[in-house]
C-alpha cells in the first residue's frame, strides 16, 4: 500500500471514527437513564473496534514514536475532531431530538485545569483496557465496561467532549488541549505497566 493510500484510509477510517463516537454522544444524551445512556454510548466503540476505524483514543496506546505514527495520530485526531463536531452540531441543530449538551459542557468548561488533566488521564487509562480487553478476549464486555464507567464518572474522552461542545456552537476551549493530552498520557501508563 503507498503512502498516499494509507493517509487516505487513515482520514476515511478517521472521519467514520467520529462519527461513531457523535452517535454515542447523541444517544447518551437521548434517555433518560443515565446508565443506559453509559452503555448505549458504547455502541460507538465497539463498532469502531470491530471495523477497525482509526479512534485517537483507541490507537494512542499503540504509538511506536516514530515520525509515520505521530503525523498518522495527528491527522486521525484532527478527522475524527472534525466529524463528531459537524455531526454533532447538525444533529443538535437540525435533527429535531430535543438533545441538550449544555449541562455537560458547562460542568466540562468549568473544570480546573487539574480536574481536566486528572478525568481525561482517567478516560484515557479506560479507553487502552476497552481497546484492549477486546484484543484479548473477543469478549464485547470487555469494551462496555470500560465506557460505561467512564461515562457514569464523568471522565474526560476529548472526541466525546468535542461532540457535546459543537452542540453548543463551542469548537475551541482552553481543555481541549488538556484533555488530549491526559487520554494520552492515561493510554500510555496503562499499556506501559
Amino acid at each position: 500500500m503507498s503512502n498516499i493510500d494509507f493517509y487516505k484510509m487513515i482520514i476515511k477510517d478517521s472521519i467514520i471514527a467520529g462519527v461513531l463516537i457523535g452517535l454515542g454522544c447523541i444517544v447518551n444524551l437521548s434517555v433518560d437513564s443515565k446508565l443506559l445512556g453509559a452503555t448505549l454510548f458504547s455502541l460507538g466503540l465497539i463498532t469502531v473496534i470491530l471495523q477497525q476505524r482509526w479512534l485517537y483514543t483507541g490507537k494512542i496506546g499503540y504509538y511506536a514514536f516514530c515520525w509515520q505514527d505521530t503525523f498518522a495520530l495527528i491527522t486521525c485526531l484532527i478527522f475524527n475532531l472534525a466529524a463528531i463536531g459537524l455531526m454533532c452540531w447538525t444533529f443538535s441543530h437540525y435533527g429535531e431530538m430535543g438533545i441538550d449538551s449544555s449541562q455537560i459542557c458547562e460542568a466540562k468548561l468549568n473544570e480546573s485545569w487539574s480536574s481536566a488533566l486528572v478525568k481525561s488521564t482517567g478516560c484515557g487509562m479506560l479507553m487502552y483496557i476497552a481497546v484492549e480487553g477486546y484484543k484479548r478476549s473477543k469478549e464485547l464486555l470487555a469494551v462496555v465496561l470500560p465506557i460505561i464507567v467512564f461515562i457514569l464518572c464523568g471522565y474526560d474522552h476529548c472526541v466525546a467532549n468535542y461532540g457535546y461542545l459543537a452542540m453548543n456552537d463551542i469548537f475551541y476551549c482552553d481543555q481541549l488541549p488538556i484533555w488530549i493530552a491526559g487520554n494520552t498520557l492515561g493510554s500510555w501508563i496503562i499499556s506501559k505497566i
